[in-house]
């Protein structure tokens, strides 16, 4: 885990591509985990069906420990 974290801190740039990909993989992981529906290709067993209530972006952010957190995006307005 903490190896994964570092990743993104090398100014190598093999290093640095690898980080950003872990990045994008872990942002897109959070969202699918936090969404309880299945859209498009994301389908959940525990949550078959698609919710217009779930037809909006979900914003990923990092924490000071860099673990991703979710917010919700409402009419253009980010709340917790």
């Amino acid at each position: 885990d903490d190896a994964l974290r570092n990743l993104g801190k090398s100014t190598d740039p093999p290093s640095t591509d690898a980080g950003n990909r872990w990045l994008a993989a872990t942002a897109i992981v959070a969202a699918a985990v936090a969404r309880h529906e299945s859209r498009g290709c994301h389908w959940r067993r525990d949550f078959p069906t698609v919710q217009d209530s779930w037809r909006r972006h979900l914003p990923v952010r990092l924490d000071p420990e860099g673990h991703p957190t979710i917010g919700r995006l409402d009419r253009g307005r980010l709340s917790a």
